[in-house]
């Protein structure tokens, strides 16, 4: 619902604009604007990418995608204003579409430059925060960071291994390797300037989890598991995965910590969670009178 009144809020913003351009400024100027902005949201990008080692061919597949997709709007606009040219003349809505498409490239431009530690105004933390998609709702300490990693590889070395099916065990590993490796980016990644702005650490962390979460599901359909499977997977764990989130949220906003001790607090809720995925899975495997039930059969 917020996602729609905020396409809505943009939708009018850019009516104004447009028809403000109609007679105040020329299209082919909006236009360049447009193009130099997509090029500043894909460069701050794949800086984003190559920041947190996640860089891939499919990212330079989204930009294509994109500009196809904006080139097929722009065209479809104008061709629907020449259509009209028997009426009246106008490129009001080329305008309005090139606007938009511009305010949603800088929307973008923004989060990427929040991920790389420019600095950016606390009033738009907010913002930033409801344009995640999140399905469902530090450390000094590179000592007790490490710990929490080896203690990650353990249940990966000596719980997984516990499984017998061999489908379950390789969507298991993914999933912790991936939460493994999040930990890692944790691990010093809030800074000392963050502690006095709740929203843009809420926002970080969640734009990671956001990472780790999108990063499972293509690993998992490179797996080819079933999109069953995972339902299964998700309605298991679902409502310990909400509770985890709601608690993220109270750790970033803690008044009384710093930016280290919400770092440490955020590790080991991960862990935690870790575990009681494990303790979620064994349960779709087992009933309470320890009588298998075959949840995960359908790979």
């Amino acid at each position: 619902m917020n996602k729609t009144f905020q396409l809505i809020e943009i939708g009018i913003i850019s009516s104004i604009l447009g028809i403000f351009c109609e007679y105040f400024g020329a299209i082919q100027f909006l236009y360049v604007i447009l193009i130099i902005v997509i090029f500043v949201d894909t460069f701050t990008g794949i800086a984003v990418a190559l920041r947190h080692k996640r860089f891939s061919p499919k990212g330079l597949n989204k930009f294509l995608k994109k500009v196809t997709t904006y080139s097929i709007a722009v065209f479809t606009v104008r061709l629907l204003e020449i259509a009209i040219l028997t009426f009246f003349k106008t490129t009001a809505l080329s305008q309005v579409m090139g606007i938009f498409l511009i305010i949603n490239e800088n929307i973008s431009v923004l989060k990427n430059l929040a991920m790389l530690d420019v600095p950016i105004p606390s009033n738009f933390s907010g913002f930033l925060l409801r344009q995640l998609k999140i399905s469902g709702w530090v450390m000094k300490k590179p000592v007790n960071a490490n710990s929490r990693i080896e203690e990650i590889q353990d249940i990966i070395d000596y719980q997984l291994p516990t499984f017998e099916d061999d489908c379950i065990k390789s969507l298991l590993r993914i999933y912790f390797d991936v939460w493994k490796h999040t930990v890692m980016q944790l691990n010093g990644y809030l800074k000392k300037n963050d502690s006095d702005h709740p929203d843009m650490i809420y926002f970080k962390v969640m734009n990671l989890v956001q990472f780790a979460m999108q990063d499972v599901q293509d690993k998992w359909d490179k797996l080819n598991v079933t999109r069953e499977c995972m339902e299964k997977f998700d309605t298991a764990h679902k409502t310990k995965k909400n509770q985890w989130l709601e608690k993220l949220k109270s750790i970033c906003y803690w008044d009384c910590a710093t930016a280290d001790k919400k770092e440490e607090q955020i590790i080991d809720s991960i862990v935690v969670l870790l575990y009681q995925t494990i303790i979620d899975v064994r349960k779709g495997y087992y009933n309470r009178n320890g009588s298998k039930v075959d949840l995960y059969n359908n790979y």
